[in-house]
């Protein structure tokens, strides 16, 4: 549920990070129409939200219209989770429009959202201020802002006043915005930028190119270095064996270094292997009694549930149409970390489902040390890890194993969690139709 943010305004459908888009107003009835409704959406999923305010809609005026429909603002503002700011103390520089200063400052806010605990940033600036001499500088700051946000969590709405801009400055904005809401006929409607659209598309395509050609490159580099690694591992073995205590500590020492590293290389090629295998081995779609598989798992994993004393409970599962040995794979992940992340007390994990319209909804919760909501989606990127390798043992892909599952079976993972209050890992899966 991180991935995709809620918009606030009913026409629009929840957005990605990255977006940015404009609208056009004629009255502060229009402004407050969209914005109060984009930002209580912020304010509501833990986003930073920051306000630029110009004519005809004072600092005050916006504080108002947000108290109408959240009573409790003010909180908001004393914690500054929600900034309103007069348009001269952001863009105005020296009596000057000057944009480099102007993207400084959202990248660094974007910064301070995350450094904050935030999800992300969520803003608005209303350009009325501007003089016609600044508005090749202002298209200018809206193509450069274009190609910065769609790599920063962020979405940006711009507010351009309708009856000051003429029909080129219009065709300008439409065109450096993903899609531009404008009122007919006293609704609101949504005009999408196709160029923009095709552009997007273009790039997907060639990130999809790229990863299907990284993933052969995992694949062909993990299987090539299997064997040097078994043969690092066997004589590494073989060196403790023969001359353990017959030379000095150190020595001894110096294997142990060599067989762990050795180790942790095969560990971490296994997952690639696994990770890449994904992809490129054929979907298989079969009934999976998922109660079944889950008990396979537990017998896997008897020993470590044994050892840490892991109490784990679950609901009755249901049936699924996916690949068997995929589905083991994702609860064994998920079960294995629920165990490993513990927080000082035997690990008590709860496996539960619930019955959607056409997904069932499964989650795997725990009462481990719990994760900061900035990596809410930064844990399932490959190689991310949040804690030392000597605290907790692992190769940072195990939950990139999950997504990939996940997504292959049509569904999608998520985790809601606090520091030191927990975790529960959500994932959706299709219901068999008929």
């Amino acid at each position: 549920m991180n991935m995709l943010r809620s918009s606030g305004v009913g026409i629009i459908d929840d957005m990605d990070w990255g977006t940015h888009f404009c609208h056009f107003y004629q009255t502060k009835e229009d402004l407050t129409n969209i914005l109060v409704p984009y930002f209580k959406a912020g304010l509501e999923n833990n986003e930073f939200c920051i306000w630029i305010t110009s004519n005809p809609l004072s600092v005050e005026e916006a504080i108002e219209s947000m108290q109408k429909v959240m009573p409790d603002i003010k909180k908001y503002l004393d914690t500054k989770q929600l900034e309103i700011i007069p348009y001269n103390e952001w863009y105005i520089n020296y009596d000057e429009f000057n944009s480099k200063n102007v993207l400084k400052g959202w990248v660094e806010k974007v910064n301070e959202s995350t450094h904050r605990g935030y999800e992300g940033l969520r803003v608005t600036g209303n350009v009325s201020f501007l003089d016609k001499k600044d508005w090749d500088d202002l298209i200018d700051y809206e193509e450069k802002l274009d190609r910065i946000v769609d790599n920063l969590q962020i979405m940006v709405l711009c507010s351009y006043p309708l009856d000051e801009c003429d029909a080129n400055q219009i065709i300008d904005a439409v065109n450096n915005h993903q899609f531009t809401l404008i009122k007919r006929e006293g609704n609101w409607t949504m005009v999408e930028n196709t160029r923009h659209k095709k552009t997007k598309e273009a790039l997907n395509q060639v990130k999809e190119r790229f990863d299907r050609q990284l993933e052969q490159l995992t694949y062909i580099t993990s299987h090539d270095l299997q064997e040097p690694i078994r043969m690092v591992s066997s004589f590494s073995q073989l060196l403790k064996r023969r001359y353990k205590g017959i030379y000095d500590e150190d020595a001894d020492e110096y294997i142990d270094f060599i067989m762990d590293g050795a180790q942790r290389m095969k560990d971490l090629i296994d997952d690639l292997q696994t990770f890449s295998q994904l992809s490129t081995r054929e979907k298989k779609s079969e009934p999976v009694h998922m109660d079944v598989v889950l008990n396979e798992v537990l017998d896997n994993l008897k020993t470590s549930i044994t050892y840490n004393e892991s109490q784990i409970s679950y609901d009755y599962l249901p049936v699924i149409m996916g690949d068997p040995s995929q589905i083991n794979q994702l609860l064994h992940n998920l079960i294995t970390n629920a165990i490993k992340f513990q927080r000082g007390g035997p690990p008590k994990i709860h496996i539960s489902v619930e019955e959607l319209s056409e997904n069932w909804l499964f989650s795997v919760k725990d009462e481990g040390i719990g994760i900061h909501s900035r990596y809410h989606e930064q844990i399932f990127k490959i190689f991310k890890r949040l804690h030392p390798r000597e605290k907790y043992e692992g190769t940072g892909i195990g939950l990139v194993i999950c997504k990939r599952i996940v997504e292959r079976h049509g569904g999608r993972i998520w985790v809601e969690s606090e520091l030191g209050e927990g975790s529960t890992f959500y994932f959706e899966l299709p219901k068999i139709i008929g």
